[in-house]
């Protein structure tokens, strides 16, 4: 249950969410950045008004700080000419998967094209996926294992 962030707690009986985020050094970068636009909210009394109106997304403003590199790799393409390559350990099965028609016929075009497997295909898919929809950290765990 830890790599779903979730600790037992004894006093609840049940899982609660462990948040990592509130370490010192976040604190430290918030209190810097709310330092830093109260002080220049005090030079103007017009800027005091643009604070007040600001004050409400300044929780939204802190979370992005926060993740600001997750943020940058999931905006930021990789390059275009290359696939990423995942090394996954286990031995290789087989998978029974039903696509549609446009999907197959756009998938061996690319794969003929590029001279890819479209086993590596959906290994990158899957992964991508894995990783941008919530298994961030199992994805991790998985490949540093090789």
């Amino acid at each position: 249950m830890e790599s779903k962030q979730l600790l037992w707690d004894s006093g609840k009986k049940n899982y609660v969410l462990v948040t990592a985020n509130t370490s010192d050094e976040t604190m430290a970068e918030t209190d810097n950045l709310n330092d830093s636009v109260f002080k220049s909210a005090g030079k103007s009394g017009e800027s005091a008004v643009g604070l007040m109106e600001l004050e409400p997304y300044l929780p939204i403003l802190q979370m992005l700080l926060q993740n600001k590199d997750r943020l940058v790799t999931l905006l930021m393409p990789q390059s275009e000419g290359t696939l990423p390559r995942y090394a996954i350990p286990g031995k290789a099965g087989s998978q029974t998967i039903y696509f549609s028609d446009a999907l197959i016929r756009l998938m061996k075009e690319y794969c003929d094209s590029k001279n890819v497997k479209q086993r590596d295909v959906l290994e990158i898919a899957l992964t991508e996926f894995f990783r941008r929809y919530g298994f961030q950290r199992e994805m991790d765990k998985l490949l540093a294992k090789c």
